[in-house]
């Protein structure tokens, strides 16, 4: 019996930290997969809400310079 004993032990001892080794890097790949896809994605958001509004400052500023330019030019006259 002692025998028995002393295998089941020295399977618990070195098969359970093999195991639990096992789920915690499947579980590690999983985040940095998920983390990845949420990245990207809100790269992409970014990037759409960031494009419409350099578009819109660098048509303030085209509007700007123009009604400097036709205030400079009521001044000449």
């Amino acid at each position: 019996m002692t025998f028995w004993l002393r295998i089941f032990m020295a399977v618990s001892i070195f098969g359970f930290p093999l195991l639990t080794g096992c789920s915690d890097d499947q579980g590690k790949k999983d985040k940095s997969t998920i983390e990845k896809i949420t990245d990207k994605t809100a790269k992409e958001a970014i990037e759409s809400i960031k494009t419409p509004l350099d578009k819109a400052r660098m048509a303030a500023e085209q509007e700007n310079r123009h009604n400097l330019q036709v205030e400079e030019q009521e001044k000449k006259q």
